[in-house]
């Protein structure tokens, strides 16, 4: 386990709307295991702490929160998927289509797009980059 720094943006396209860029500083770890790896972060919101963990494979990805907000997002390019989301109103279904997904773990590097509907409604465009250093280097 590598502590790294993390430069997280995240911009949503919603549907008919202007996009919206988000954009966060954070500590993590990376790790390596069986030809996969792990991102792992947690992040502070108004609802409570939040802890991400996104595991990379070749050609798929895997995201998962857990804490104020539950969710898992599994991602292959060109292949949809289904996932879920849980809130104090319950169990969402996410239906996810992944168009794009790189991992380049020389330039520390992991971005995705994918089209993102909750429960049958589509709700937008969704691109996430997640640029990392090994702390210390």
């Amino acid at each position: 386990m590598k502590p790294i720094q993390i430069q997280l943006t995240s911009v949503i396209r919603h549907l008919e709307s202007e996009a919206e860029k988000y954009e966060m500083w954070l500590e993590g770890h990376l790790t390596e295991k069986r030809g996969a790896y792990y991102i792992r972060y947690t992040e502070e919101q108004e609802a409570g702490s939040i802890t991400t963990m996104i595991k990379i494979t070749d050609d798929t990805a895997l995201i998962m929160r857990s804490g104020a907000v539950m969710m898992r997002l599994p991602l292959q390019k060109d292949v949809p998927q289904a996932g879920h989301y849980n809130s104090d109103a319950g169990q969402m279904p996410l239906a996810i289509d992944t168009q794009a997904l790189e991992h380049d773990i020389a330039r520390g590097q992991f971005t995705t797009t994918y089209e993102l509907a909750i429960s049958g409604q589509k709700v937008g465009s969704y691109t996430l980059t997640i640029n990392y250093t090994e702390v210390g280097q």
